[in-house]
C-alpha cells in the first residue's frame, strides 16, 4: 500500500493493481465465489481514507522514495525508471484506484511499445494476478495503510515496533508479488521485438536487485531494528518530534537530547569484530577488504547509528554478491596472477561491485555532515 516505502518499493504492482476496480470486475475474472467479498473490498477501497489530505501528505512519500533510491544507490536508468513509476503512482491517492491503475498502464506501455492489443493482455495479467492477492491479503493491507496514514496525519510517528508488525505481515504477500511480476514478464517478454525484451531484462534485473535489497532490510525491520535514516527521516519534523518525546518522558533523568544532535554510531558492530579481522584499507578486486571502506566513510562523515545499520546492510549485500560471483569464477580467477587482478578483465565485475558499494555508501550523509566532514 502508500502507508510506508517498503511497501512502495516491494509492492509496486499491489499498490497499483488495485485500479483493478476501474474494469467491471465479472468483465475480466472467471466466475469464482469470492467475487462478492471482492467487489465489496474495492468499493470499501475506493472511498477516501478520514482525515487523511494527500496533497499536503503526497510529498512526504515522493521524498521518501527519492531518498531511498538515492541512499541504496538505485541511480541507473532501469532504477530511474521505476524511481518515476513509483512517484508518479504515489502523487495519486491510494483510494484513486483508476488513476493509479491507468498510470502503470500508460508507463508499461509506453517503456516496452506494446501494442493495443499488447496492453490488454498485460492489463488482463495484471488483474488476474491482482485478484487472488486482493482477496487473501487486501483488508489486512488497507488497515495497515489506514493505521499509518491517519497517525501521519495526527503528527505521530513511526515507530521502530509499528515497522516491526508492517514488515511481519505483509511478508507473504510481497513474495507472491515477486512470483506474480516474474510471470507477468515472462508473458509479457514472448511477443516483444528484440530490442524491447532487453529493456524489460534489464528492468527484471533491477527488481530482483531492489527486492532482495529490502529483503536484507526487512528482516531486519521485523526484528525491531528499522532506523528513521533508512527512510530518509532523519530531518522529518514529525518524526524528529517523535524522537524529542521519547527523550523528555519521565522515565529517564537524563536531559533531553537536542533535535540538531546526531550522535555518532560505534563504526563496528560487536558482531563483527567478533567474526573477522578488520583490515586497514581496502582493495577494490577483494571483497574481504571492503568492510575498511565502510568503516573510513562512517569516521569521514560521522554517521549516525541507524546510517551505519544502513551501511552493514548494504556492505552485506555487495559481499554477498561478489562471493556468488566469485563462487562461480573461482577456477578463472584463481588462475589470474596477483599483480593484474587490479586490471584483469575477469574481476572487472567484483571492481563494479565495489564501485557501487562506494556509491551507496557516499550517498548515505546528510548535507550537513558532508560540509563537516573530516579527511
Amino acid at each position: 500500500m502508500a502507508c510506508h516505502p517498503s511497501f512502495q518499493i516491494r509492492s509496486i504492482l499491489f499498490v497499483i493493481a488495485m485500479g483493478i476496480a476501474a474494469t467491471p470486475l465479472r468483465a475480466i475474472t472467471p466466475e469464482t465465489d469470492d467475487e462478492t467479498s471482492a467487489d465489496e473490498m474495492f468499493q470499501t477501497f475506493s472511498k477516501p481514507i478520514p482525515g487523511v489530505d494527500w496533497d499536503k501528505m503526497s510529498p512526504h512519500f515522493v521524498q521518501m522514495i527519492d531518498r531511498i533510491f538515492e541512499r541504496n544507490g538505485w541511480t541507473d536508468e532501469s532504477d530511474q525508471y521505476a524511481r518515476k513509476v513509483a512517484s508518479r503512482i504515489v502523487a495519486l491517492p491510494p483510494w484513486d484506484l483508476p488513476g493509479r491503475f491507468g498510470v502503470l498502464s500508460e508507463e508499461v506501455s509506453g517503456r516496452y511499445g506494446l501494442t493495443p492489443q499488447q496492453s490488454t493482455l498485460f492489463e488482463r495479467a495484471v488483474l488476474r494476478e491482482s485478484f487472488g492477492m486482493m482477496v487473501k491479503h487486501g483488508p489486512a493491507m488497507w488497515e495497515q495503510a489506514q493505521e499509518a496514514l491517519q497517525g501521519r496525519a495526527q503528527g505521530k510517528p513511526y515507530t521502530a515496533e509499528q515497522i516491526a508488525r508492517w514488515a511481519k505481515d505483509a511478508d507473504p504477500l510481497f513474495h507472491e508479488i515477486e512470483a506474480g511480476v516474474r510471470r507477468i514478464a515472462g508473458e509479457l517478454e514472448q511477443s516483444m521485438p528484440e530490442e524491447k525484451k532487453s529493456v524489460l531484462q534489464k528492468d527484471m534485473a533491477g527488481f530482483h536487485k531492489r527486492q532482495n535489497a529490502v529483503e536484507k532490510m526487512s528482516q531486519r525491520w521485523a526484528r525491531g531494528l528499522w532506523k528513521p535514516a533508512e527512510w530518509g527521516l532523519e530531518d522529518d519534523p514529525i518524526q524528529a518530534g517523535g524522537a524529542r518525546a521519547a527523550a523528555e518522558t519521565p522515565q529517564s533523568d537524563a536531559a533531553p537530547i537536542p533535535q540538531a544532535a546526531r550522535p555518532v554510531a560505534p563504526l563496528v558492530a560487536p558482531a563483527i569484530v567478533a567474526t573477522v579481522i578488520i583490515p586497514d584499507h581496502w582493495i577494490e578486486h577483494d571483497p574481504p577488504t571492503w568492510i575498511a571502506l565502510v568503516l573510513e566513510i562512517g569516521k569521514r562523515y560521522r554517521l549516525d547509528a541507524g546510517q551505519m545499520d544502513t551501511a552493514w546492510s548494504i556492505h552485506a549485500e555487495l559481499v554477498e554478491r561478489a562471493g556468488r560471483f566469485t563462487k562461480l569464477r573461482a577456477s578463472e580467477l584463481a588462475a589470474v596472477p596477483v599483480s593484474q587482478r587490479p586490471t584483469h578483465e575477469a574481476y572487472r565485475p567484483i571492481r563494479e561491485l565495489f564501485g557501487e558499494l562506494r556509491d551507496r555508501l557516499e550517498s548515505l550523509p546528510t548535507s550537513t555532515q558532508r560540509e563537516a566532514r573530516s579527511d
